[in-house]
């Protein structure tokens, strides 16, 4: 199951949010704020291992800024210094977790994810994987929730990776192509050098 930590904001307020999910396309369209009209945007969310410990350990981190009333304390925290965010992603990296896709809160999107990512990950969890692009060789990560990993960032689809990582990592650009191949990857399986494409198809011949 993922697990995600996130921050929210409405973007009239210095105020930013920091808060888990186990589905941020239903949590985005839950978020209010909290004894108030406003409405709270989630603008980056992050993939963890343990999401109740992260945002605990944040809340932590930054309680000299976080918002206090008469009867509770909330979990919005005052961002004058516009700081907060940068603070949350060097600690993200930090540890090593990787930034989100934010397609993923548009519940449609999130409903069509990859079912040929889906059926990897479960045989192959966390499999490297290499993707070149004009002779650059990139590296990329199959995790175990089905999700391509590139430069810190999760992507629900080989499209959506190449268009808006690899592409734009060589080009400073983001790429229009409908590239949505799995040959479009490399890996090594038992010692043996293989595309991806190929690697599904035999996993689903072993199911037919």
């Amino acid at each position: 199951m993922a697990k995600y930590t996130h921050l929210n904001k409405d973007v009239d307020l210095s105020e930013i949010k920091i808060g888990k999910t186990i589905n941020p396309a239903e949590r985005q369209s839950s978020l209010g704020r909290t004894n108030t009209s406003y409405q709270v945007k989630i603008f980056k969310i992050w993939w963890v291992d343990e999401m109740s410990e992260i945002e605990k350990e944040l809340h932590t981190l930054l309680k000299d800024i976080r918002i206090r009333t008469t009867d509770f304390i909330t979990e919005f925290f005052i961002d004058d210094e516009k700081t907060i965010e940068s603070f949350v992603s060097n600690y993200m990296s930090e540890k090593g977790f990787s930034e989100g896709d934010l397609n993923i809160l548009i519940p449609e999107k999130q409903d069509s994810r990859d079912e040929r990512l889906l059926l990897l990950s479960e045989k192959y969890p966390n499999l490297e994987l290499k993707r070149v692009y004009k002779k650059t060789e990139y590296d990329v990560k199959l995790t175990s929730d089905g999700f391509l990993e590139f430069e810190g960032k999760l992507y629900s689809t080989p499209n959506k990776l190449y268009n808006n990582g690899v592409f734009f990592a060589h080009n400073n650009e983001r790429g229009n192509s409908g590239t949505n191949g799995l040959n479009q990857f490399t890996t090594v399986v038992e010692g043996k050098t293989k595309r991806l494409s190929e690697i599904y198809d035999e996993l689903i011949n072993q199911t037919i």
